[in-house]
């Protein structure tokens, strides 16, 4: 087996892993932590009561959160990265670089909601356009120009964005396309 195909193989399982441990806590998971506690495989992250955040796990993988992060209102994660999305709808990035973990465009603003794929991030905001960072090759370049996005789905390699006049355009591993 070559080396592609084991990279694949062992991605697959990291993503199944995953989803059975979200499946397992989402079952046990206690009510009052919901949209305050957040995780990777390998790090735990928590929103506190006064907007901080705190973070434990594998300092690769984000489990040091930036200090002086304030005002954080959710947060996205990739397989080694944290994006916290603030009140004033800024974001700041922590964790694995390569999972997208830094990079994230200066001046990015305006943002209604983060999406991931397993290496990278995608903000849309709140005009209808969307910024990514991260692997490309997973999604962390959208197509140049998008615009009108209504809705973002993704999975652990793509992105596909529903536009405002019914078209979809997917990015990342084997995609870049447009649909009508």
């Amino acid at each position: 087996m070559g080396a592609r195909a084991q990279e694949v193989r062992f991605a697959q399982y990291v993503e199944d892993w995953r989803q059975k441990i979200e499946r397992v806590g989402n079952i046990n998971y206690p009510s009052d932590a919901r949209g305050r506690i957040y995780g990777s495989l390998r790090v735990t992250v928590s929103i506190k009561a006064d907007g901080t955040v705190a973070a434990w796990g594998d300092p690769a993988k984000g489990g040091n959160a930036p200090s002086g992060l304030t005002d954080v209102v959710e947060i996205f994660s990739t397989k080694g990265a944290f994006a916290a999305l603030r009140r004033d709808g800024t974001v700041v990035a922590w964790g694995d670089s390569a999972s997208g973990g830094s990079g994230v465009p200066v001046g990015l603003s305006r943002v209604k909601t983060i999406y991931s794929t397993a290496s990278a991030f995608l903000a849309l905001k709140d005009d209808g356009t969307v910024v990514g960072w991260g692997d490309s090759a997973r999604g962390g370049t959208p197509p140049a120009n998008l615009a009108g996005v209504i809705a973002v789905c993704s999975n652990t390699e793509s992105f596909a964005a529903l536009k405002s006049d019914g078209t979809v355009s997917a990015w990342g591993r084997n995609f870049n396309q447009t649909i009508t």
